[in-house]
Formats: C-alpha cells, sequence, structure tokens
C-alpha cells in the first residue's frame, strides 16, 4: 500500500477505537482517569486529521506542527492517565507544555516532512517509558490487562528511541530508516498498538477487572456519612483551611481494599459491591462522630479527623483496620475485607488537600512495598 492509503487505514483504527472509547466514557459513570485517556483518543483523533491533511495536501506543512504535537500529547495523556488510575497526581501540565514544545519547534524548523521529528520522537519515548513504568505500581500492577499496556508502552518507548537515534545518525534518507522506521512502518506498528491498548483500557474503564476500574459511586450509591469524590474534596479543603486558623491538628488516613479482585473472582461482581459498601460504613462507624469520609474510587476511601491527642496518627488507620478485621461479612461465608493504609498528617505536611491526599496515596505503595498494612507520609522536605 502507498503512504497516502496506509494513512488512511491506520486513520480508521484510530477514530473506530476513539470514538468508541470516548462514548463509552461519556455514557458510563467514568474516573478521572478515564477521562483523561478519552482526552488522548482526541488528541489522536486530531493527530489523524492533521496527518491525513498533510499527505492529501503537501503544502499544508503546519499541519505537520499539529499532528506531532498531538502525538505526543497522546502518550502523554495516557501516563497521566495511567497516573491517576493509582491515585496519583495526573501531572497535566506536564504533557500539555511538551505538545507545545513540540508544535514550536516544527514551527521553527519550516516546510518539510520531518520538520520537527527529534522533538516529537523524544517525546513519545520519554511519555511512553513513563507510562510502562506507571503499569508497573500499585494498583494497575495488580491486573492482567494492565500488563498488555505495559507491553505496548515498553514496545513504543523502545521504537522511538531507537528511530531517534538512526533519524539523529543516518537520517531520514537512509535505507535503514526508510525500511524499518519510516511512514509505513510506524503507521503499521500503530495500527496494532492502538487496537491492543484500546482493548486494555476498556476493560479497565469498564471495571471488568475489580479495583482498577477506579469508578466512584454516585452519591445515592453511598453508604449514610460517606461522600462521593467532588463534594469530599471540596469540603476537605473547607476542613483543612478552618484546621489552619485555629491551629488544629487533622489527619487524612486514605486506604484502598486489596482483595476485591479476589472476592469478584470467586462471588461475582454484585457481592463486591457489598464489600464496597460494607467498607464504607466501617470506616464511618469506627472514627470519631467529628470525622470526614469521602469515597475516592471503587474500594478507595479517604478519612479527615481529629489528630489523636495521645499517641500518633497512625492510630486511626490502626483503628480502622481491627474494625474491618473484627466485621465478617455474612453473605461470604464470613471473609474479611483487607485493606493497606497511608497516613498523612498536617503537623507533617500543611494545610493543602491534594498534598496530603497525594501523600497518604504514596504511603499505600510504600506499604505495599515493605509488606505491612499501614505506611506513613514522611513530613515535607525528608525522606519516606
Amino acid at each position: 500500500m502507498d503512504q497516502n492509503t496506509l494513512l488512511i487505514v491506520s486513520g480508521i483504527v484510530v477514530i473506530v477505537c476513539g470514538v468508541s472509547f470516548i462514548l463509552n466514557v461519556a455514557y458510563g459513570r467514568a474516573s478521572a482517569a478515564s477521562r483523561t485517556w478519552a482526552n488522548a483518543y482526541v488528541c489522536g483523533i486530531l493527530a489523524t486529521f492533521a496527518l491525513l491533511v498533510w499527505g492529501i495536501f503537501p503544502s499544508a506543512w503546519w499541519t505537520v506542527a499539529i499532528g506531532d504535537a498531538a502525538l505526543v500529547a497522546v502518550m502523554g495523556w495516557m501516563w497521566s492517565g495511567c497516573r491517576q488510575f493509582n491515585g496519583r497526581r495526573s501531572l497535566y501540565p506536564v504533557p500539555m507544555a511538551a505538545a507545545v514544545v513540540t508544535a514550536l519547534t516544527s514551527v521553527a524548523a519550516g516546510p518539510g516532512p520531518w520538520s520537527g521529528a527529534t522533538a516529537m520522537f523524544l517525546g513519545i519515548a520519554v511519555f511512553a517509558a513513563l507510562a510502562a513504568v506507571e503499569t508497573l505500581r500499585p494498583r494497575m500492577r495488580e491486573y492482567i490487562h494492565a500488563r498488555v499496556l505495559t507491553v505496548v508502552f515498553a514496545l513504543v518507548f523502545v521504537f522511538y528511541a531507537v528511530r531517534t537515534v538512526v533519524f539523529l545518525v543516518l537520517g531520514a534518507e537512509s535505507p535503514v530508516f526508510e525500511a524499518y522506521f519510516g511512514t509505513p512502518a510506524t503507521t503499521l506498528l500503530n495500527v496494532v498498538l492502538v487496537t491492543a491498548s484500546a482493548i486494555s483500557l476498556s476493560i479497565l474503564q469498564t471495571g471488568r477487572e475489580g479495583p482498577g476500574a477506579d469508578l466512584v459511586s454516585s452519591a445515592r450509591e453511598l453508604p449514610r456519612g460517606v461522600l462521593a469524590g467532588d463534594a469530599f474534596s471540596s469540603t476537605l479543603q473547607t476542613w483543612l483551611d478552618r484546621a489552619d486558623q485555629a491551629w488544629e491538628a487533622l489527619v487524612v488516613v486514605v486506604l484502598q481494599v486489596d482483595n476485591l479482585q479476589q472476592i469478584a473472582e470467586t462471588f461475582g461482581r454484585e457481592r463486591r459491591s457489598e464489600v464496597v459498601a460494607t467498607v464504607g460504613r466501617i470506616c464511618v462507624d469506627s472514627v470519631p462522630t467529628a470525622s470526614l469520609v469521602g469515597q475516592l474510587g471503587d474500594g478507595r476511601f479517604a478519612v479527615v479527623t481529629p489528630a489523636p491527642l495521645i499517641g500518633e496518627p497512625r492510630l486511626v488507620a490502626e483503628r480502622i483496620e481491627n474494625a474491618l478485621v473484627d466485621t465478617p461479612i455474612d453473605s461470604l461465608g464470613g471473609l474479611r475485607a483487607m485493606a493497606r493504609f497511608g497516613v498523612a498528617s498536617t503537623d507533617d505536611l500543611g494545610y493543602e488537600s491534594t498534598a496530603l491526599l497525594a501523600a497518604a496515596s504514596s504511603a499505600i505503595e510504600a506499604a505495599h512495598t515493605e509488606g505491612t498494612s499501614i505506611g506513613t507520609a514522611a513530613p515535607s522536605g525528608t525522606a519516606a
């Protein structure tokens, strides 16, 4: 097939996969990670149209800059979505800035099919490497279909890293580059990888793999006393502002139920949802009355409460953990929900809600690495 035909075929695949995923997000209960991945597909569709215009009208060289920037944004948004899936900050300004730099580099290079190619190759390679690493972090590493994404992102990194070296050393006119790293070879690779990643992302997004779905329940489905994600976030910052003015210390505890996937596989998704609701009720019942409880994701809760007058902040997490151990789930034959906890304190990290939640989430990962159930965030400026 000639280059234009390949671009059209690739464009059809990208558009079909992208529109399918975007509609699934638009009409479903989408998480923040799913919405970020949908942004990646929007950028992919934009890149497709830009490169198609350039293929049909070579004089429209400026569309190459748009396409290059959009391709970098695709991989950057993929990385951001993986971070959100793992309960971390998206850092979305990073891929946006990289896309702008790529576009400016391409425009500055002037007309030509490979103007700004180095910036585009490097941007895709870096974000692909970061995304591959992110899929190996908790919670994504727990799920089979996330392994497919690991392979996809790793292949993208290797391909574009080698492509960059060949481009800089041998040039775009070299037989090696044209045969193995030119537009036809890259287009065929993109078709395969886009299809594989679309299937994996769709499965993760729709929640077929348990807690990795990161779906936030609607208000009517939440246990009494548990706030939905957006309501919790806004209320949390209000609490923190008032505590800051009153010189009062608060503790933020984030917990992630560990055995949801096993419960879903053994007892079915209905029982899994029941476990999530039960954990929410246990959180409400096992903390002081003057506490704030919110559901951040499917199987992930946050608790905010005044710091204990005696003892360490981790005592709050220990109290919830003991309640989980002491509360069998009758419909599951007495099975208990198991969870890991991350603890952050305003005494150590200040009164900014995003920083506290991120620190508590990172403490969960540290606990997982250390093989413990409770991790404590280190004070600002110290090593964890």
